[in-house]
C-alpha cells in the first residue's frame, strides 16, 4: 500500500528538465531511496487535477515540466500570458519558468507627457496615465491666489449698469453674466444681446456695452458669458470678436449643453451649435459647460422643494461623449450645483469624469436657497484639490464655507 505525498519541485534541471515550480504525486518511499532515473520517471508523471475557471486552459491532464508553468496554484501552458498582479509588469510561461522574478516577465515602460504645469492620472490597475491633470491657467492670470482656485473673487448675475461698475471697481476677480436675446430698456426695441437671466426679455446693458465698459476700465478682470439662449450665441461671439484684441483677461464661455438632476425639465442649448460656434470663434476660450438641473424650492403650487439628488453615471457618460464626438481640445470647467455634488454617488461619478477629460475643473455654484451639506461638499472640494476647483457660490454658503475650512 502507498500513499500520494504532495512535494514541491522547484529545480529539476539536473533531471533535464528547465525550471519549474508544481504540484506532483509520489509514493511514501522516500526520494532519496530512489534512482535517478526512477525519480525522473516519477517526476514525468506528474498529474494536475486542479479545476479552472473559463479564461484558464484545462490542466486536468498529464503535462510536462517543460510545457507548463504553475504560478499561485494555477497552471499555465508555455507561451500563456501569466497574472503578474502589477499592472507595470507582463510575465509570460517561457520554458517553464514561472515566478515574477524569472526571465519570462518584463517592466512596461510608459512614455510621460512632460507638460509643464500637469500631473499624470493614475487609475489602479492600470500602469500607464489615463489621463493628466494641468494647472489652471486661471492661476497666472491671478497670482495672488497662490494656485488656489477658490479663493478666486466671483461677481455673479451681473446684468445691469449698477451691478457691472461695482463688480468692475470691487474686489471681484471674475464677472459672470447671463445673455440672451431681448430689448434695451429705452431703446428703440431692436432685438439684440442683452444682459439678462430668462424669463427677462429687457435689460439696461447690452452685451456690446457690458464687453466696452469692462475692456476699456484699465481693470484686469476675466469674463464669464452664460448662454441660456443658443439663438444669442453667435451675434454673441462676433460682437466680442470684433474686440478681441482687447482681451487680455480669461474668457469664458458657459452653456448647459445636458439635462441633468434631478429629472431636469429645462431645454439645454444645442450641443452642436454650441461646439462649432465657440470653436470657431475661440479656441483658446474656457469651455464651462454642464447640465440643467430640478433642485431647492420649484416654483409650483404647492410648493416643492427638492432637496436630494445626485448625478449619476449615465450624465458623466454623456458629457464625456458629446466632448470627445466634438474633439474639444481647450480648457473645459464643469459647472456642478453644490446641492447635488454631496452625495457619494454624485463625487463618484464626477472624480470619474475629470480623469477622463484633459485639461478639466470643476466649477462649484449654488442657487441662493439650495440646502448644501457643507461638510460633505468640502469633502469633494479637499479630494480634487483646490487648485482644481472653482467656487462660485452666494454669500452665505461662501461664509459657511470659509467658517468650516477654520
Amino acid at each position: 500500500m502507498s500513499a500520494e505525498l504532495l512535494v514541491v519541485v522547484d529545480r529539476l534541471r539536473k533531471n533535464r528538465f528547465k525550471n519549474y515550480v508544481g504540484i506532483a504525486t509520489f509514493p511514501t518511499t522516500p526520494a532519496k531511496r530512489l534512482s535517478r532515473s526512477t525519480r525522473t520517471m516519477r517526476a514525468k508523471q506528474i498529474v494536475f487535477a486542479r479545476r479552472v475557471t473559463t479564461t484558464e486552459r484545462s490542466l486536468d491532464q498529464e503535462g510536462s515540466p517543460d510545457d507548463i508553468c504553475v504560478f499561485n496554484g494555477k497552471g499555465y501552458l508555455k507561451g500563456q500570458a501569466i497574472p503578474s498582479g502589477d499592472p507595470c509588469k507582463r510575465c509570460v510561461c517561457v520554458d517553464g519558468f514561472s515566478g515574477l522574478n524569472s526571465p519570462g516577465c518584463h517592466e512596461v515602460h510608459c512614455i510621460l507627457d512632460n507638460r509643464i504645469g500637469c500631473n499624470p492620472v493614475y487609475t489602479p490597475g492600470v500602469c500607464c496615465p489615463t489621463s493628466y491633470r494641468c494647472n489652471s491657467p486661471m492661476a497666472k492670470f491671478f497670482p495672488q491666489i497662490d494656485s488656489d482656485l477658490s479663493r478666486i473673487k466671483w461677481g455673479h448675475g451681473i446684468n445691469s449698469k449698477v451691478q457691472l461698475n461695482t463688480s468692475l471697481y470691487g474686489k471681484d476677480m471674475m464677472i459672470e453674466a447671463d445673455v440672451s436675446m431681448g430689448t434695451i430698456v429705452g431703446g428703440d426695441g431692436s432685438i439684440l444681446p442683452i444682459m439678462a437671466h430668462p424669463p427677462l426679455v429687457s435689460s439696461d446693458l447690452s452685451l456690446e456695452e457690458f464687453m466696452d465698459t469692462i475692456l476699456n476700465s484699465g481693470t484686469f478682470k476675466g469674463i464669464k458669458l452664460d448662454f441660456k439662449d443658443i439663438e444669442a450665441l453667435e451675434p454673441s461671439l462676433m460682437a466680442i470678436k470684433s474686440r478681441a484684441s482687447k482681451i487680455t483677461a480669461p474668457l469664458w464661455l458657459n452653456a448647459d449643453i445636458l439635462a441633468g438632476p434631478v429629472n431636469a425639465t429645462t431645454k439645454p442649448v444645442d450641443i452642436g451649435r454650441f461646439f462649432d460656434l465657440t470653436k470657431n470663434y475661440f479656441p483658446d476660450s474656457v469651455l464651462s459647460v454642464g447640465w440643467t438641473t430640478r433642485f431647492g424650492p420649484q416654483m409650483t403650487w404647492p410648493l416643492q422643494i427638492i432637496n436630494e439628488g445626485s448625478y449619476t453615471m449615465d450624465h458623466m457618460i454623456q458629457m464625456r461623449d458629446a466632448l470627445h464626438a466634438a474633439q474639444i481640445r481647450q480648457p473645459v470647467t464643469f459647472p456642478i450645483r453644490a446641492g447635488l455634488s454631496t452625495s457619494p454617488e454624485s463625487q463618484r461619478n464626477i472624480l470619474w469624469l475629470l480623469e477622463q477629460i484633459e485639461n478639466s475643473s470643476l466649477t462649484v455654484w449654488s442657487s441662493q436657497y439650495d440646502i448644501v451639506d457643507v461638510p460633505a461638499l468640502m469633502k469633494l472640494v479637499n479630494h480634487i484639490g483646490k487648485e482644481n476647483i472653482f467656487v462660485d457660490v452666494p454669500s452665505g454658503l461662501s461664509c459657511e464655507i470659509q467658517h468650516f475650512e477654520e
